[in-house]
């Protein structure tokens, strides 16, 4: 992450060199939920019909706005709760009509990045697998 938010996550790690994979790879995707209302979702990147960050899985039930932050909701292991993803930019209905299509802009500016943090993993709580 940066000062702004969350970039990706460390995948591997060898003596002196790591990789990692950032929200904008397509295999990437991150458990996360709009601040001030609670509402959850997956963010994945998706490259149809343009490039973008899209909240997947909300229902059409749940009413969000433009301009409200995302943050990582803690329902994975490999984030902790509470870290800035981005903010709602855009809302429409899924190709299938069945959930929204939420376009998030992410927290860190992607194409300036100088600095990053590498966080700890969260830890478990004895005897969790």
């Amino acid at each position: 992450m940066n000062e702004n938010g969350l970039l990706g996550r460390v995948t591997e790690v060898w003596g002196t060199l790591s990789r990692a994979v950032l929200l904008t790879d397509a295999n990437s995707a991150v458990a996360c939920e709009v601040e001030s209302t609670g509402v959850l979702g997956v963010l994945r990147f998706v490259t149809v019909p343009h490039p973008r960050l899209v909240l997947t899985g909300v229902p059409l039930s749940d009413t969000l706005r433009t301009g409200q932050r995302v943050l990582t909701s803690g329902m994975s292991r490999r984030y902790p709760r509470g870290i800035p993803v981005g903010t709602i930019v855009l809302l429409g209905r899924d190709a299938g009509g069945l959930t929204q299509e939420v376009e998030v802009g992410p927290a860190a500016r992607l194409s300036r990045l100088r600095h990053v943090f590498v966080l700890s993993p969260p830890q478990l709580p004895e005897g969790t697998p």
